[in-house]
């Protein structure tokens, strides 16, 4: 059955608030939460995601967890990432996986990438559906990556793309893409990185999110010296909500 959720996956946006269900005490907030972190508002998703709490929204501890990872406050999301286990498990160890990666990245510390690497080997034993799955690849391609083992990563990443495909997740697939672009790009593979970021530019384009567009574009310009994706990068600078991705585009203005 489609619900919001699924067209929170699709990119659609609109038919995910307009598919609310309104019986869910929370849900309204809880999806708009959701969107507002995919379009990169995560201030306006943390304040979302805290009304959930208080109405005992079922997603959310894992909703405000999310919202301070993203903003990069990783205490804080480690705490409600914790808390979350109880409701949503898998979405839960995953999140708490991405925290390490992310402190990892940070740290620069491989004991970092290879903790994440066992909270999602444990968040692997709890998805239920291709969806979940599909993160589990995704994510485990990222902290592979971050640790070079580059065949591996790629392996992953190729899982994760063909069960996106196969549940027209369109929104995950174009980051799957994004990542696989990401993958050639370091391993010194620029014109297959190009193909591939250009696979997610065609399909963020479609979906209209103005910050996934501007990720995968800044991503391009690294390979593509085309003053035409310079310009249309300058040109999604008031609609981007994200403030270290608008300082980034800043740079071109």
């Amino acid at each position: 059955m489609k619900d919001s959720w699924y067209y929170i996956l699709q990119g659609d946006f609109e038919k995910a608030i307009s598919s609310v269900n309104p019986s869910i005490p929370g849900e309204r907030e809880a999806v708009k939460s959701s969107i507002a972190e995919k379009e990169g508002d995560y201030r306006s998703a943390l304040q979302l995601a805290e009304e959930t709490v208080d109405a005992g929204h079922p997603q959310a501890h894992i909703l405000v967890a999310y919202a301070y990872w993203r903003i990069g406050q990783y205490s804080q999301a480690e705490i409600w990432a914790r808390r979350a286990t109880e409701c949503t498990p898998a979405k839960a160890y995953n999140l708490l996986a991405l925290i390490e990666w992310s402190k990892g990245k940070r740290e620069n510390s491989s004991e970092r990438y290879w903790l994440a690497l066992e909270l999602l080997q444990h968040s692997q034993r709890m998805w239920e559906d291709q969806i979940g799955m599909s993160y589990f690849h995704n994510n485990t391609g990222n902290v592979l990556l971050s640790l070079g083992r580059v065949k591996v990563a790629e392996m992953h990443y190729f899982h994760a793309l063909t069960l996106r495909r196969l549940t027209r997740t369109r929104a995950l697939v174009g980051t799957t893409l994004r990542d696989l672009g990401r993958l050639y790009k370091v391993t010194g593979r620029p014109k297959m990185a190009r193909s591939y970021f250009l696979q997610s530019l065609e399909l963020r384009r479609k979906l209209n999110n103005a910050h996934d567009i501007a990720k995968t574009l800044l991503s391009l310009v690294e390979v593509d010296e085309s003053n035409e994706l310079r310009d249309e990068l300058v040109l999604l600078y008031d609609e981007v909500h994200d403030t270290s991705l608008k300082r980034i585009i800043r740079s071109f203005l």
